[in-house]
């Protein structure tokens, strides 16, 4: 590739697509291993979307937790993109898009809630039944 002198365009260019090569990695490492931790964790309340002929990927993942329903997905270019939306009594909610980051701290403190039911609830049943 020639390029004008005093111009680094080229070389721009390539580490811009090598960067985008790396997050798009990033990404879908991220996506596969929380999809393999909360299958094996949690396999009742943990749906996955995979697609691909030769390699099938993680595409996608939804978990119930503490009356929300958590999605995050592969997009277009990479990047991944986090929703979630209220469940009651079987209705959702309209979903709302939030950054990886916090999704992934709202998913753990809604999963730390849900643990902590389960530990009063078993208290209460060991009161009752000795």
């Amino acid at each position: 590739m020639t390029q004008a002198p005093g111009f680094g365009f080229p070389d721009r260019l390539e580490m811009a697509a090598e960067a985008l090569r790396l997050q798009e990695a990033d990404a879908d490492w991220l996506l596969e291993s929380l999809a393999f931790r909360l299958e094996q964790l949690l396999p009742e309340r943990v749906s996955i979307r995979r697609g691909g002929l030769i390699r099938p990927r993680v595409r996608g993942l939804t978990v119930l937790a503490d009356g929300q329903e958590f999605r995050c997905a592969a997009l277009v270019g990479g990047a991944l993109g986090a929703s979630l939306a209220p469940v009651r009594k079987g209705i959702y909610g309209r979903p709302r898009r939030v950054p990886v980051q916090e999704w992934v701290r709202l998913l753990e403190q809604a999963l730390e809630r849900e643990a902590q039911r389960v530990d009063t609830d078993r208290e209460g049943l060991n009161r009752i039944v000795p």
